[in-house]
């Protein structure tokens, strides 16, 4: 068995020196990988104050808990303030402009009706009449409903508009 050493030694020392360049080869391909990883990583940290990716993700878990915590602290504001004055904006509104008196052209004369949500608002009558005068009154509405007795042609704006989806 010595003497196969002894006769193939040449042989042996080239498949050494091939395992060994081949050895290098892929010794140089593993720290190019490398090297491309920790640029990929240095960018992916770049800025950050954590230098590990266990940081990073603690950062990003804060923040996201922070944005929750104003998301819950805005909704609640929003229903405690803004949906009540919504609520309560008189956005239902409907204007019927007409001739109070024959002979009068123009329909200078009109009833506006301004009502919330819960039909909660105002009726508003302007007559204008034929020496160039106009008397303007108001009735309150609640629930679709005035405690005044309302002229046919109020009666009539003010239905429509609460019958309106």
């Amino acid at each position: 068995m010595n003497q196969f050493f002894h006769n193939n030694i040449a042989v042996f020392m080239i498949l050494i020196i091939l395992l060994l360049v081949l050895a290098i080869v892929m010794m140089s391909s593993i720290i190019q990988k490398q090297q491309f990883l920790m640029r990929k990583y240095k960018g992916l940290t770049k800025g950050r104050k954590a230098s590990s990716m266990e940081g990073i993700i603690q950062e990003c878990i804060e923040a996201t808990s922070k944005m929750e915590d104003d998301y819950k602290q805005l909704s609640d504001y929003v229903t405690r303030n803004v949906e009540k004055r919504i609520g309560a904006a008189l956005y239902k509104t409907k204007m019927v402009r007409y001739d109070a008196f024959e002979g009068l052209g123009g329909e200078l004369s009109f009833i506006w009706v301004l009502l919330d949500t819960h039909n909660n608002g105002y009726l508003l009558h302007n007559v204008y009449s034929r020496e160039g005068s106009s008397c303007l009154y108001t009735r309150i509405i609640e629930n679709g409903t005035s405690q005044h007795r309302l002229a046919p042609e109020e009666q009539e704006v003010l239905d429509e508009l609460v019958n309106e989806a």
